[in-house]
């Protein structure tokens, strides 16, 4: 029966129709060679390169698979009906006739959507309304997958601080969805229901369908195994009880999650291999040997499939492993015994792994986790560390006399930890630094003023230095921000605001903490004050109104990027500036003083120089030269000469290049 069509979950596509309003993608590319892209998302590469061995996505032209580019619609229906294995169906479907209208920008696909609902994925009644080519949200990629597995709606109620933002009528799907393990929330506990899903992530979605047993759309093509024997010049490996098996020179391995090449490989590993139509490895999967191996770590799922309990752990060393748990295996705790429903997403516990299956399972005492930017390192008596955490609040903690540190993979001495790293502490029972690992390391940072945000699909950010010049970075979606000393939403950053990054080994950004939250205000110097206990500045905007501000006590002056006297701001000069939320000037940078028109008071003119010397209503005085022939007029408009402006005359004065071109004397 397709829940689809119950009224409780009535036509995606119609919703679809209001909130898709952005443009994107189109029909993925033939496969090609190794996708050389990658390590842009080593986080997801093994799930891409599983999906691309499985022919449930594939790269564009130049073997490129760009993970950080949005999903379309279009796109998610199509990965998900050749995760169903029905690729060939919808491709014959392509001319069907059919009864309901297609949508009108459709220029590829139209068997995939056939097939979606044929099978009640989508409305046929509303497929009209579908925007192939907008990116799809969270949300209705969770739907999408919600009526393709054909799951029974989850009544219990969502944990996500943001779960009010998921459309009533979906979040029994959505919590469907993710009970069963194929989304999961994001860093803060949140959902972000309308962020758009990235190819990277859709990937991963897919893996975790075919993870969990939900669907695999190249069943006759997986092979699993043990290595025997292993001959990497001649590019093949004999798996026990199934004879040799030859692996492509593109052929994606992984062990243990991480990323190898196929020389790395030893007898004794066990493997899972996806074959392509020669019946050559194009993906490998190996592991260690986990007999009678021990993991600890946090719970992070607990299925039901087939009658047979699943486990779902993230280690201490962030492996993440799934396996089935043997019949009759209880959770030993302080107490007694219990059924392994009775444990908890989030809890810390033990397991006994034998023949690929948990045999046995301990409940410990949760180890205290910590977050946070490194802020100060103690490497004398007592080895130190300060964080500054995700609620902004610096924490210092004392390290363990052995403490295991790890960065990228590989142990470090603490010693080589560095200051604006991000990290995670584990802390033992005695409040000790047990095991820090780190999750973004600083090779630079920059500051500067926001000029332009990318809220949906790839985040981006633009800031403009003090040098003028704009420079836009990529933001990774875990991204930390922080103002005011609190978390807040990428998308809750203002433009305008002064906010100083940290970028990663990739030049990508990993944290974001607004130094101050401004407003930015362009115009031309009306008037200034400059003495007494408040000095005050007046801007004239180019729309003609007049705005004026108390300058704060300490306020910033620029010019070209070099530190300047408010003494140096002549009445005129085109300026911006940055109001704070108290309505006081933080900083002004002079945009424009050589080509402007000012006036002033004559202090003196020197015809042997060819100078003039002013004074402004601000007290601030200023020297020009004039231009080779420069315009002298009197208040009638009648030419004069130098010798004939007076001092302590009333001068109307014109800049070119900075130097003097025309000058009205009104007094």
């Amino acid at each position: 029966m397709s829940i689809f069509r119950n009224t409780r979950f009535c036509s995606l596509v119609l919703v679809l129709a209001v909130l898709l309003t952005l443009a994107g993608g189109g029909a993925l590319k033939a496969e090609g060679s190794k996708l050389v892209d990658l390590e842009e998302a080593s986080w997801a590469r093994q799930a891409i390169a599983e999906m691309a061995a499985s022919g449930v996505v594939a790269g564009y032209p130049g073997a490129v698979y760009k993970p950080y580019n949005n999903v379309t619609m279009l796109e998610a229906v199509t990965m998900l009906i050749r995760m169903l294995g029905l690729e060939d169906q919808a491709k014959a479907a392509e001319e069907d006739p059919v009864d309901y209208r297609m949508p009108s920008d459709l220029y590829w696909g139209r068997g995939y959507l056939i097939m979606a609902v044929n099978l009640g994925i989508l409305d046929g009644d509303y497929l009209y309304l579908l925007q192939p080519n907008a990116p799809a949200t969270r949300t209705e990629v969770a739907m999408l997958a919600f009526h393709a597995l054909e799951f029974e709606p989850e009544s219990g109620a969502l944990e996500f601080s943001d779960a009010d933002q998921i459309p009533g009528k979906y979040r029994d799907g959505v919590a469907a969805v993710v009970k069963n393990g194929i989304m999961q929330g994001l860093p803060g506990n949140v959902f972000k229901p309308n962020d758009n899903i990235n190819r990277a992530q859709m990937a991963v979605l897919m893996s975790n369908i075919v993870g969990l047993k939900y669907a695999d759309p190249c069943a006759e093509r997986r092979t699993n195994g043990v290595i025997s024997d292993i001959d990497p010049a001649g590019r093949m490996i004999k798996i026990k009880d199934h004879g040799s098996i030859f692996y492509t020179a593109d052929c994606e391995v992984f062990k243990n999650g991480n990323y190898i090449s196929p020389d790395e490989l030893k007898a004794g590993d066990a493997v899972q291999l996806i074959l392509d139509k020669s019946q050559y490895a194009v993906y490998i999967n190996a592991r260690e040997q986990d007999d009678g191996q021990k993991y600890s770590g946090v719970v992070n799922s607990i299925l039901t499939i087939d009658g047979q309990y699943w486990l779902g752990l993230v280690c201490d060393d962030g492996q993440e492993i799934t396996r089935p748990v043997a019949d009759g295996v209880k959770v030993d705790k302080t107490g007694g015994r219990a059924d392994v429903s009775a444990l908890v997403k989030g809890e810390y516990i033990e397991v006994q792994i034998l023949n690929n299956k948990i045999t046995a399972i301990n409940l410990l005492a949760s180890p205290t986790i910590l977050r946070g930017v490194i802020n100060e390192l103690n490497s004398r008596g007592t080895p130190g560390i300060t964080i500054r955490d995700d609620a902004g609040k610096n924490v210092k903690c004392d390290v363990a006399g052995i403490v295991t540190v790890e960065r990228d993979g590989y142990n470090i001495d603490f010693y080589d930890l560095e200051i604006g790293e991000l990290v995670r502490l584990e802390l033992n029972s005695k409040g000790l630094v047990s095991r820090i690992k780190v999750l973004e390391s600083v090779t630079s940072q920059v500051e500067g003023e926001i000029r332009d945000l990318t809220v949906r699909g790839t985040l981006r950010i633009t800031l403009r230095d003090d040098e003028g010049e704009d420079v836009r970075y990529i933001v990774l979606d875990d991204v930390d921000v922080v103002r005011d000393s609190r978390d807040i939403d990428f998308n809750d950053l203002d433009i305008g605001e002064w906010a100083r990054l940290k970028l990663n080994s990739k030049d990508r950004v990993y944290y974001i903490e607004v130094i101050e939250k401004y407003s930015a205000i362009e115009g031309a110097v009306n008037d200034l004050i400059t003495d007494g206990s408040q000095k005050m500045i007046r801007i004239r905007k180019s729309n003609g109104s007049r705005m004026q501000y108390n300058l704060a006590r300490n306020a910033e002056y620029y010019r070209e990027g070099k530190s300047i006297s408010l003494s140096d701001i002549v009445i005129g000069a085109e300026v911006k500036i940055r109001v704070n939320d108290d309505n006081y000037v933080t900083r002004i940078e002079i945009t424009n003083d050589q080509d402007i028109t000012l006036a002033g008071t004559v202090i003196y003119v020197s015809e042997g120089d060819n100078k003039i010397k002013i004074e402004q209503v601000s007290g601030n005085r200023f020297t020009y030269s004039f231009v080779r022939v420069p315009l002298l007029e009197d208040k009638r408009g009648d030419k004069i000469k130098l010798r004939d402006i007076d001092d302590d005359a009333e001068v109307a004065i014109v800049l070119q290049n900075g130097k003097v071109s025309s000058l009205t004397v009104h007094d």
